[in-house]
């Protein structure tokens, strides 16, 4: 009993610690420049959560940070084409790519579309409890000029989805550690 006691404060304690590295990682945002802001989408609509990402690579590429703004979506590609051209954002700065069926799979393709852009780095705007993986994966990939964006937009589905990143964090982390 003890030990299930010492156990449960140690892993409390580790989430704790962990989720707080996995938030302050999302949020941070370095103030660099790089060629590209990739927009990660979400599903098949362009979502309020989608608009503040999009919103958020409008002000990056207006204060000159970013030439290119790169849209990993699926259905809702030409919605989130369609808003930033709205937005004053010119059609050949906007690049279209495709979401993977996973994370791992979006920033394989992520990196096959700068590489056919020449594009050499990228600021990433996603969720925030996701942007600590998508750099560990981006680095995995030997793509080392990434950096993260913070977006201002949460919702309480955002609790839920950093409790779940911390457990597919540490399990991508070991997958990457023994390849």
């Amino acid at each position: 009993m003890r030990f299930l006691k010492m156990f449960g404060v140690l892993f409390s304690v580790w989430f704790f610690f962990a989720t707080l590295f996995l938030t302050i990682g999302g949020i941070w945002d370095s103030g660099g420049k790089a060629d590209a802001a990739i927009v990660f989408g979400a599903d098949q609509n362009l979502s309020k959560t989608t608009k503040s990402r999009l919103d958020h690579s409008v002000e990056l590429f207006k204060q000159q940070r970013v030439a290119h703004i790169v849209l990993m979506a699926m259905g809702e590609g030409e919605s989130m084409k369609d808003y930033l051209l709205s937005k004053d954002i010119p059609a050949d700065a906007i690049v279209l790519g495709t979401l993977g069926n996973d994370l791992q799979q979006t920033v394989k393709n992520s990196l096959i579309t700068l590489s056919k852009n020449n594009l050499n780095d990228a600021i990433t705007l996603a969720p925030f409890y996701q942007q600590t993986r998508i750099k560990m994966l981006f680095y995995s990939n030997h793509f080392p000029h990434v950096s993260t964006a913070g977006v201002d937009a949460f919702q309480l589905a955002d609790i839920y989805g950093l409790g779940r990143e911390f457990f597919i964090y540490y399990k991508e982390r070991v997958a990457v550690m023994t390849n």
